[in-house]
């Protein structure tokens, strides 16, 4: 799942760009900046950023490795 958290003025260009990446039914937008309340629930100062949420939709990890530096997922478990 890719998540955008950024001031966007130009809504349709991140469309596009998230339908040229081949993301745009993973692609998430959240209007705001770091202040709004999402990103404080999310402890979020920086990006890019990966988070990994269960299947259930619960936080599981707020500061995942990027996944292309990770050699064995199953680490991380199913729990």
């Amino acid at each position: 799942m890719y998540i955008s958290l950024d001031e966007i003025s130009d809504f349709n260009g991140v469309k596009e760009k998230a339908m040229e990446l081949g993301i745009i039914d993973n692609a998430y937008l959240i209007p705001g900046n770091f202040s709004t309340e999402y990103a404080k629930y999310l402890n979020m100062s920086d990006i890019p950023r990966y988070i990994m949420i269960d299947i259930d939709g619960n936080v599981k990890n707020l500061r995942m490795l990027y996944p292309s530096t990770i050699t064995d997922f199953s680490v991380y478990g199913k729990n």
